[in-house]
C-alpha cells in the first residue's frame, strides 16, 4: 500500500520540482485494476490473466479495465476462455465480500480484425469459418453470450460516480485486405469519437476526472513518437484536447511501464497500459531490442533481450485530490518503481509534461568500482544466422537500487588510435538483458557484441560504455585501457 512518504517522493521525482502539495491519508473513492493486451491463449498467458485477476480481487478493486486485445486471433474460443476465467475469479461479477466488480473491457485490433491474421490454436482458414467463429462478424452476439452485456462502438459505464468512456476497436480490416485474403472486400470503419463527444461531451462534469479508454494510443501522447502508428490518426487526440479533466488509457504498443514516457500530460493526461502477454516491445535502434527494425540490414549482432517474462499492469486509486497508479509486475509479483501520482483540482499541476521531466532528470551512474571487460573471438551469430567471431564487451547493469536513476540503455563505443589520431570506429546501443523486468531482477551483467571484423586489427583500441536515461542524458562513462587488439588474446 502506498505510504504518504512514497507519494511525496514519487510526485517530486516525477515533476522534478519541489512545491507539490502533500495529500491527506484517506481511503480511495475508486480502485481499479488496469491491464491491456492480455492475449489470452491456452498457455501461460491464461495463468497470468488469472493471477492478475486474483491480485485485483485481493486488493478489493471496484472494477477491472482491459484496454483491448483480450484475444490474439479473434476466435470465439479465445473470448470464451477470457470470460470463463473472469467468472471463476469473480462469480456473478462479485468479490468474495459480495461487492460488485465492474468489467471495463474493450476490444483491440487482434480481437476484431485478428480473424484474418492467420495462426493460433484454432486457425481460421476460410470465409465460412470466419463468419462462424470470427469476432468481426459476431461482435454483438458473442459479447452478449459471454459477457452478458451489449456491445457497441462506444460504451459508457459509471463506477462509484466516475465515468468511463470505452471505445471499442475501429476496424481497419479494409487496409488489411491488401495483404490478408480473408479480409478482402471488407471496409474500414469510421471513428465514432467526434460524433459521440459532440453529442455527449457537455454531460461530462468539468470539475471531475473522467476516463477515456481505447486500444491504440492517442497519437502524439504517451510513448510518442516511438509508438505512433497508423491506427490512431490523431482524431482522438484532437477531440480529447478540449477536456483537461480527461485521463486516457490505452495499450496496443506493448511498451513497458518502466518507461517513464508511458505517461504523458499535455492538454489532457494519457497513460499507456503495457501488456501481460509476454510479448513486450522496445524502442528501435538497440542491438538487442525487440522492435520494428529487427529485420533491417545490416542484421543485428545480438539476439533479443528478455521480453517474454514482461507481464505488467497497474492498480489505480482515485482520491478527491489525486490519482495514483501503482505499477505492477505479474510474472514475479513485484512493484515497478515509484507510483505515478496525478494531482487533481489544479489544472496547472501537470508533473508528467515531457519537457520539464526531461530537463529535471538525472543521468544514471555506474556504481563505484564498476569495470568493463572485453573478450574477442567469441563464437556468435547475427540475426541473419551468419556465424562469425564476435567481440563481447561486458559491464554491470545500472538498476537504480542504490537510490540513483536506473539506466534505460547503454551506449558502447569502440575507439581507434593510430599515429595519435583517435576516432570512433564502431558504436552500438544495447539494453540490459533484463531491462524490461523489475529492478530486483536486473542484476545480470550486460553484454554488447560487435562483429570482430568491425574492430581494427592495427593500432590501439579502447571501449567506452555510457549509461543513458530515457530522456537521453548520459552518465559518466567507463572505459578500458588502450590495448593492441591484434595482440589481445581471445
Amino acid at each position: 500500500m502506498m505510504t504518504r512518504r512514497n507519494f511525496v517522493v514519487g510526485a517530486v521525482c516525477a515533476a522534478g520540482t519541489a512545491g507539490l502539495p502533500a495529500f491527506a491519508a484517506k481511503a480511495p473513492n475508486l480502485r481499479v485494476g488496469v491491464l491491456s493486451d492480455i492475449h489470452v491463449k491456452r498457455d501461460h498467458s491464461a495463468e497470468i490473466w488469472r493471477r492478475a485477476l486474483e491480485f485485483f480481487r485481493d486488493r478489493k478493486v471496484d472494477a477491472v479495465l482491459v484496454t483491448g486485445d483480450l484475444a490474439t486471433w479473434g476466435h470465439y474460443n479465445e473470448f470464451a476462455d477470457v470470460a470463463r476465467i473472469w467468472f471463476e475469479v469473480f462469480p456473478d461479477d462479485r468479490r468474495p465480500d459480495g461487492a460488485h466488480v465492474e468489467r471495463l473491457f474493450l476490444t483491440g485490433n487482434h480481437d476484431v480484425d485478428g480473424f484474418c491474421y492467420g495462426g493460433g490454436q484454432w486457425p481460421i482458414r476460410t470465409v465460412e469459418e470466419a463468419k462462424r467463429f470470427g469476432f468481426w462478424f459476431n461482435r454483438e452476439k458473442f459479447w452478449r453470450e459471454l459477457f452478458h452485456e451489449d456491445y457497441a462502438p462506444i460504451v459508457v459505464k459509471k463506477v462509484n460516480g466516475y465515468t468511463f468512456v470505452l471505445r471499442n476497436w475501429v476496424s481497419v480490416v479494409g487496409d488489411e485486405g491488401r495483404l490478408q485474403p480473408l479480409a478482402r472486400g471488407l471496409a474500414n470503419e469510421p471513428n465514432p469519437v467526434p460524433a459521440w463527444f459532440a453529442a455527449h461531451g457537455a454531460e461530462l462534469d468539468p470539475a471531475r476526472p473522467f476516463f477515456y479508454c481505447q486500444h491504440d494510443h492517442p497519437r502524439g501522447t504517451c510513448s510518442s513518437p516511438y509508438a505512433d502508428d497508423s491506427c490512431d490518426d490523431g482524431t482522438s487526440t484532437r477531440v480529447l484536447s478540449d477536456y483537461p479533466n480527461c485521463i486516457a488509457f490505452s495499450g496496443h504498443s506493448h511498451i513497458s511501464l518502466l518507461e517513464e514516457r508511458t505517461i504523458w500530460q499535455g492538454a489532457f493526461t494519457s497513460v499507456g497500459c503495457s501488456s501481460t502477454s509476454g510479448w513486450e516491445f522496445t524502442f528501435a535502434g538497440r542491438e538487442n531490442g525487440h522492435a520494428w527494425d529487427d529485420r533491417m540490414s545490416p542484421p543485428k549482432e545480438m539476439p533479443w533481450l528478455d521480453f517474454g517474462t514482461c507481464r505488467q499492469g497497474m492498480v489505480m486509486e482515485v482520491f478527491d485530490d489525486r490519482i495514483t497508479l501503482e505499477r505492477r509486475d505479474f510474472e514475479y509479483g513485484l512493484r515497478l518503481g515509484l507510483d505515478w501520482v496525478i494531482p487533481l483540482g489544479t489544472p496547472s499541476a501537470r508533473p508528467y509534461r515531457q519537457e520539464p521531466r526531461a530537463a529535471a532528470s538525472k543521468p544514471p551512474q555506474f556504481a563505484p568500482g564498476a569495470a568493463v571487460s572485453v573478450r574477442r573471438g567469441v563464437p556468435g551469430k547475427d540475426r541473419a544466422g551468419r556465424a562469425h567471431p564476435q567481440v563481447e564487451v561486458a559491464f554491470p547493469p545500472v538498476n537504480g537500487r542504490n537510490g540513483g536513476a536506473r539506466a534505460f540503455d547503454f551506449q558502447v563505443d569502440c575507439e581507434s588510435r593510430i599515429s595519435g589520431v583517435v576516432r570512433t570506429v564502431a558504436s552500438s546501443r544495447v539494453y540490459s538483458p533484463n531491462a524490461l523486468l523489475p529492478a530486483e531482477k536486473d542484476v545480470a551483467p550486460v553484454a554488447c557484441r560487435f562483429a570482430e571484423e568491425a574492430i581494427p586489427g592495427c593500432g590501439e583500441v579502447r571501449f567506452t560504455v555510457r549509461p543513458v536515461n530515457e530522456w537521453g542524458k548520459f552518465g559518466v562513462p567507463l572505459a578500458t585501457d588502450w590495448m593492441d587488439f591484434a595482440k589481445q588474446k581471445s
